[in-house]
């Protein structure tokens, strides 16, 4: 049989690792956090520039004022001369 102090000397054994592996854990989640924090700076970067595209094309569509356009899902599509009505059938 085992007496008091061996029983707590392998309870303070069992609590200090858990401890480790606990703050190994949020050590590990931290880092991973913030090496995705890096990508965030791309990202509005790539959206920025998908925005500025967009502008053009909507800008290079204005310069034609023969053309209607109409959008169907996300892309849009021309017709020349049409109007709305008769491109829906």
């Amino acid at each position: 049989m085992l007496d008091t102090c061996t029983y707590s000397a392998i309870y303070t054994s069992l609590v200090t690792r858990l401890l480790s592996r606990r703050i190994h854990t949020s050590k590990v989640y931290i880092l991973r956090f913030v090496s995705g924090l890096d990508t965030i700076s791309y990202t509005v970067q790539r959206l920025s520039s998908l925005s500025d595209i967009i502008k053009r094309i909507e800008l290079e569509t204005a310069d034609f004022p023969g053309e209607v356009i109409t959008h169907t899902g996300d892309y849009p599509l021309f017709r020349m001369g049409k109007k709305p009505a008769e491109l829906s059938a």
